[in-house]
């Protein structure tokens, strides 16, 4: 009998230890299963955070291609062109008998053509100055081509040397006459004429270097003779200047219209 009991005790010794281990197998299962769900959620996040990220880097990307489009749509298909006002600074130009200046004359005519024409949506108007600051003529025909203007049309008094009595409006064009500079002079020197009383002293090729070292259309318009003193105070009034400015700006819409038949 004593035998048998130290039998049976055993045995329950080794069933005490089947529990122990089975719970500690559970335990380690537990644990594993445990880490990996919390590995796996992390990982999850991290993909969400990415993926959240990735996407509004995306939506930034194509908010700014699509501002982008926009200004390129506003500027797609405008026609550019250069207004040159003569002379400005401690370049005073020509100077009349009553002590009128080239320089702030052709820029109130130049600033009213600028006007006129930026009534239009399909056109973008540049001016090489818009006060009484200098210029060189270097600085001009590199603003010309850089902007990449399909026109430029400067503006400029004549002067009569040695004499008075010279009078009337006279247009100059490149002599190479690039892609239609003498029809561009012909348009705005036919208008002036309709509009204004002036004597149509014609149109001319010529090599100065605003329109020498431009690469498109350009013509230089001698408004009028300072050196006439009927001429000057024509010149010095601004209902005149509205109706030179006007003839300007309507022989260049001419101009292009013609070009786009």
């Amino acid at each position: 009998m004593a035998k048998k009991k130290k039998t049976v005790k055993r045995k329950r010794i080794k069933k005490s230890r089947l529990l122990i281990l089975v719970f500690l197998l559970l335990a380690i299962i537990f644990s594993i299963m445990f880490g990996l769900k919390m590995l796996a959620g992390s990982t999850s996040e991290d993909k969400t955070k990415t993926d959240s990220k990735s996407n509004e880097t995306k939506t930034q990307d194509n908010t700014e291609i699509e501002h982008l489009s926009l200004d390129e749509d506003k500027s797609k298909g405008k026609i550019k062109i250069l207004i040159d006002p003569g002379h400005g600074g401690n370049d005073a130009g020509a100077k009349g008998v009553d002590g009128s200046l080239e320089k702030n004359i052709s820029l109130e005519i130049a600033k009213k053509v600028a006007g006129d024409l930026s009534q239009y949506e399909d056109l973008e108007v540049i001016l090489t100055r818009t006060e009484d600051t200098y210029v060189s003529l270097e600085e001009r025909s590199k603003m010309a081509n850089e902007q990449g203007v399909n026109m430029v049309v400067s503006i400029h008094l004549n002067s009569e040397s040695g004499g008075r009595s010279a009078s009337g409006t006279e247009t100059y064009y490149q002599s190479n006459n690039i892609d239609g500079s003498e029809k561009l002079a012909k348009s705005i020197q036919d208008t002036i004429c309709l509009y204004l009383d002036t004597k149509n002293r014609g149109i001319y090729p010529s090599n100065l270097e605003i329109l020498r070292e431009t690469e498109m259309p350009s013509v230089l318009v001698e408004a009028g003779f300072i050196s006439n003193k009927e001429e000057e105070k024509k010149l010095s009034d601004s209902s005149y200047q509205n109706q030179m400015a006007e003839g300007i700006a309507q022989g260049i819409l001419r101009y292009i219209d013609s070009k786009h038949k």
